[in-house]
């Protein structure tokens, strides 16, 4: 830390200069609550024309009259609810974000 102190635990606080210290592994596993991935928008669905769609998350093809199909607002990319989820509550990154040129 700032105080060049020596700690022998992580996570911690400093004893002398009170600052919060964590390790990067931490650090990594908090990351998705600093920068979450955007809520899907429902893609509107035109009823007089029969869509057929691909999740890009699982590759399943999708009627979009019968089943919910949500896209990214910044990719762009259609995801089947299930993904939707996976996606939200688990993976924590949009599949098709990290796919894009130049995102890593």
């Amino acid at each position: 830390p700032r105080c060049n102190s020596k700690q022998c635990e992580l996570p911690t606080d400093c004893n002398v200069c009170g600052l919060q210290l964590i390790s990067s592994p931490h650090l990594v596993r908090s990351y998705h609550h600093i920068l979450p991935v955007p809520q899907f928008t429902e893609m509107a669905v035109d009823e007089s024309q029969t869509q057929t769609l691909q999740c890009f998350g699982c590759q399943t093809t999708l009627n979009t009259l019968k089943r919910l199909m949500e896209k990214c607002p910044k990719c762009n990319h259609c995801f089947c609810i299930e993904c939707n989820v996976f996606i939200h509550e688990s993976l924590h990154n949009c599949p098709g974000c990290m796919s894009a040129v130049g995102a890593i």
